[in-house]
């Protein structure tokens, strides 16, 4: 366990988030590494994108919205590494860690 682990926030206040896939060149039944590409985007955009995508209601109903005080909405990796939280703090930490329980459900479902 990182007792202290660095700080993901930059000088202005913002995360930098990178994406990145890799690209398969496959010849009958063997695969070689081609290339990767990859994208590089702000966290505080992706956040207030992701929050206004999650509040939008079809049919006028109160359903449960990621910017309520009720809920914690995160997004999280195929690792299972916070991408997108509340607390901006938790980006880049292991979700198990802070939702161990949640993630064993997650796996015992077969999500994860």
């Amino acid at each position: 366990i990182i007792q202290n682990p660095p700080s993901v926030i930059n000088e202005d206040g913002d995360i930098t988030l990178t994406t990145s896939y890799a690209i398969f060149y496959k010849d009958y039944k063997s695969e070689t590494p081609a290339s990767v590409v990859g994208f590089q985007f702000s966290y505080l955009k992706f956040y207030e994108r992701f929050l206004h995508i999650t509040n939008i209601t079809l049919d006028g109903s109160n359903d449960p919205t990621c910017d309520s005080d009720k809920y914690d909405c995160y997004v999280i990796d195929s690792s299972g590494y916070i991408v997108l939280a509340k607390e901006k703090a938790l980006v880049g930490q292991f979700f198990g860690t802070e939702q161990k329980y949640v993630l064993q459900s997650f796996l015992d479902l077969g999500i994860y």
